[in-house]
């Protein structure tokens, strides 16, 4: 039998290999139900990727429903047709979140629409222009369903990555509540609260206007912008840390021209923990490439451990690397 958790993990398109295993495994046993499956999911991937009409949502939910009532009917049936109503219970929740999530594209009249990122998954959203947004879990986006001759203007509330369709004669503007961004065609970060805003740029340029004291800067790749809580103006910083502020949407840690102290570096700022480096590593060699985030960073050092010539074992709460000898 599959759990209902893993099962919930294929329908958000998150499982590990193993799990991914275990349900490939029982697709080949259930047959007609395992097809079902890559339907639903099929379905929640179309829906983060584009806005719906009131009419397509009525359309989606009675198919869902109807789909979930026959799988209902059939769990009395025989003792195999009651894991068949466990697939039921799960999809009727996948269909609640599927209907949420469309009803979250709210329109505003004909020219504006508003996304927004549901429970802790990240939404992706297409514009018009082709520029593509993923909006981390809480973020919302206001948008126009196309834009017209002039600027290419949104608005942002909570964190956003921002792949923009480079376009000179129409520049971008992301409108935040304290930062308002305008860029040309680049890759960004965007983090926009009540408390706290910031840009981290990845790819081209930006400029970077502060609402409040009227302050502007333009940015460079490997550089962030933030509101300096003391002064209100605005404070720029250089880190290699700045391209990890979007590993969240879509869960790559990339190194460029990075050392193994600058590897373990940045596997600390993504995970939060402490990682020792003993035994006289090798500082000069550096290593280009990009490695899935996975849910613990010692699965990230396992992997790494296939490439690098390193060992790690845990001591007390920290970890320790070492070269492989």
């Amino acid at each position: 039998m599959l759990d209902e958790t893993i099962l919930m993990k294929f329908l958000q398109g998150t499982c590990s290999e193993e799990e991914l295993q275990q349900v490939d495994d029982y697709i080949k046993e259930s047959g007609a139900t395992g097809r079902n499956l890559f339907e639903l999911r099929k379905i929640d991937r179309l829906l983060q990727a584009r806005a719906f009409k009131d009419s397509e949502v009525d359309t989606a939910y009675e198919r869902m429903r109807r789909r979930i009532a026959l799988h209902e009917q059939a769990a009395v049936r025989s003792a195999r047709q009651i894991w068949m109503g466990r697939i039921a219970r799960v999809a009727a929740s996948v269909a609640a979140i599927v209907v949420l999530g469309i009803l979250m594209f709210v329109s505003h009249g004909d020219k504006m629409l508003t996304a927004q990122a549901l429970g802790d998954s990240v939404t992706r959203v297409t514009l018009a222009d082709g520029t593509h947004v993923w909006l981390r879990s809480g973020a919302e986006l206001r948008y126009p369903k196309a834009f017209g001759d002039g600027l290419r203007e949104v608005e942002l509330s909570g964190e956003g990555y921002f792949e923009v369709t480079k376009d000179r004669h129409h520049p971008f503007v992301v409108r935040g509540n304290a930062l308002s961004v305008k860029v040309l065609g680049t890759k960004f970060a965007f983090s926009s609260a009540d408390t706290s805003s910031e840009v981290s740029l990845l790819e081209g340029s930006v400029q970077v206007d502060e609402k409040v004291n009227g302050g502007r800067v333009l940015l460079s790749p490997g550089q962030k912008a933030s509101i300096d809580q003391a002064t209100g103006g605005l404070q720029v910083t250089s880190s290699r840390h700045v391209y990890l502020n979007a590993v969240w949407h879509n869960d790559k840690i990339p190194f460029q021209n990075a050392t193994l102290p600058d590897i373990i570096d940045e596997l600390q700022y993504v995970y939060h923990v402490k990682i020792r480096l003993e035994g006289n590593p090798d500082t000069h060699t550096t290593y280009n490439g990009v490695v899935s985030r996975a849910s613990r960073v010692e699965d990230v050092l396992k992997g790494l451990s296939f490439t690098l010539p390193i060992t790690y074992y845990r001591q007390g709460n920290c970890l320790v690397v070492r070269p492989a000898r």
